[in-house]
Formats: structure tokens, C-alpha cells, sequence
């Protein structure tokens, strides 16, 4: 997205003003899968100037954080998906372990 920033803040400027307002970032939020609630949070925490209008500059800041959450929501997924492979195996195992454990205590006096 950062490669086409520049694309898709004009596509978000209706009205062609140089800066993109909070009704317009809400008419295609959905395409950065974010709700009015979390448009508003992100002009708050991404609108320096503090306009209540997201100029260029402060739209570029917004995508580089969301390529960052998005590298981060991967890192999370990674491990979640690791974590249930892990308990997987060790659910399919533990049959096996159990039959081990059981065969050595009894070959043991």
C-alpha cells in the first residue's frame, strides 16, 4: 500500500482539496478493513496539524503504522498457528508416550 499511497490518498480526496477529511476516509474505509469508530481514532492519533484533515504527509504516516500492525498481526497469526501445531502433536503423541512409559515400567524390576 505504501508504494501507492500517493494513488489511493487521491482516490480518498473527493474533492480534490490536498487533504482527505474523516467523512471521506469513512465512504472507503472498508477497504482498509476499519470501522467509523477506528477512522476516528486513527485522525486523532495521525492528524499533526490537527484540521481534522489527514494532508499527504500525515496519510503517508498512516500507511507505514498500517503496514507495521499488518507485520505484526503476521507475526501473531505465525505463532497462534505454531502453538496449535504444537499441541496437536503433542495430543497425537501422548497415546504413544503413554504405551513407552507403560513398556519400560513393566521390563523394569
Amino acid at each position: 500500500m505504501h508504494a501507492h499511497s500517493k494513488t489511493v490518498f487521491d482516490l480518498l480526496d473527493e474533492d480534490s482539496s490536498g487533504t482527505i477529511t474523516v467523512e471521506e476516509f469513512q465512504r472507503l474505509g472498508f477497504l482498509f478493513n476499519l470501522d467509523n469508530r477506528e477512522i476516528r481514532f486513527i485522525f486523532k492519533d495521525f492528524d499533526i496539524s490537527g484540521d481534522d484533515a489527514l494532508d499527504y504527509s500525515e496519510f503517508r504516516m498512516f500507511t507505514l503504522a498500517c503496514i507495521n500492525k499488518q507485520k505484526s498481526m503476521k507475526k501473531k497469526r505465525f505463532k497462534i498457528l505454531l502453538q496449535r501445531r504444537f499441541n496437536f502433536l503433542a495430543k497425537q503423541r501422548q497415546p504413544i508416550l503413554k504405551y513407552i512409559n507403560k513398556t519400560i515400567n513393566e521390563c523394569v524390576p
